[in-house]
């Protein structure tokens, strides 16, 4: 007869033996994909910074945006009442001052830390994407992770200058993905400018 083999685990042993996961078959949290949303805005070039008063823009205009940054409604009719307020705009026959990316980036860096401080700017440093610019359309694309969104948003709105430039910026909409924003920088250039609305899709296109 033969002799019954003793198994060479316990049941509690294989149990916890089949639980564990060696460290380099563990999920790292450094490789999770970051979720990112993308901001469609217009640059308008206002004669002066706003009608309003340098006091207001500082103070009450800042205290509007910073209470609605977790209401998205909220946010619209502040950019909307903004742009009326500056109204007259370079006509696209005139030559439109030239911004790159990255003035753009360093003159919206200050603002996200007066408004939310310094953790949040130092996050934004490494995340925050200026995409593209066209000066001809004046569409502005912006790369910005989902959490984020807002705060750029209320940033994005109490920028006023660039480099010596006045200027107005009204956000658009905002996307999720490559496809819904295509859309949405087609409906805006079709507003904007019909006639080159095709040209402008594709320019951004390569951004994307």
């Amino acid at each position: 007869m033969a002799k019954r083999e003793r198994p060479t685990t316990l049941p509690s042993e294989r149990h916890e033996s089949s639980a564990f996961t060696p460290f380099f078959t563990r999920s790292d949290p450094s490789m999770v994909r970051l979720k990112s949303r993308y901001i469609v805005a217009i640059i308008t070039f206002p004669s002066s910074v706003s009608t309003l008063p340098p006091s207001s823009i500082s103070y009450s205009s800042s205290a509007a945006i910073v209470a609605a940054t977790h209401d998205e409604t909220s946010l619209r009719q502040e950019a909307s009442r903004r742009a009326a307020t500056s109204s007259t705009t370079i006509p696209h026959t005139a030559k439109p001052p030239i911004l790159s990316p990255s003035e753009i980036y360093h003159a919206l860096t200050p603002i996200i830390q007066s408004l939310y401080g310094v953790t949040v700017s130092s996050t934004l440093s490494t995340t925050l994407q200026i995409r593209h610019y066209s000066p001809s359309s004046g569409l502005l694309l912006i790369r910005a992770p989902t959490a984020t969104t807002r705060k750029i948003w209320s940033a994005l709105t109490l920028l006023h200058a660039v480099k010596g430039v006045d200027l107005a910026i009204t956000v658009k909409g905002v996307a999720g993905s490559s496809r819904t924003t295509k859309k949405l920088i087609e409906r805006v250039a079709k507003n904007q400018r019909p006639e080159r609305a095709e040209d402008i899709v594709e320019e951004f296109l390569t951004t994307l």
